[in-house]
């Protein structure tokens, strides 16, 4: 999951050099980098799916905090399984909570 989270973030903070790629290889004079550019152009991520990645990397940073926690082997962990299930039920409604506030607010703009 640590790989996954990584990976994630590194595309997220590349987000903008990786939106303007597609332009600048349509503009090169070289028709492989222009067909390059076209392809990638249609598989670029929108802004929604962004979005959803970003939240997702937010999800998933909790779950590793909480599995590096109880998956310690030198201390009795037995007792924070309950507290720590309540906290990844509590992060999700969280996040699920601003998700549905976010579409209903897209909904009253548009």
């Amino acid at each position: 999951m640590e790989f996954l989270i990584l990976f994630l973030t590194r595309l997220l903070e590349l987000k903008k050099a990786l939106i303007y790629l597609p332009n600048k290889l349509k503009a090169d004079h070289n028709k492989e980098n222009k067909s390059d550019g076209k392809k990638l152009e249609r598989i670029m991520l929108n802004e929604n799916e962004w979005n959803l990645m970003k939240d997702l990397v937010k999800i998933l940073e909790k779950f590793e905090i909480v599995t590096k926690l109880l998956g310690g082997s030198n201390y009795i962990t037995i007792s924070l399984v309950y507290p720590m299930i309540l906290s990844l039920k509590n992060h999700i409604k969280e996040m699920l909570d601003c998700y549905q506030d976010n579409q209903m607010m897209k909904i009253l703009i548009y």
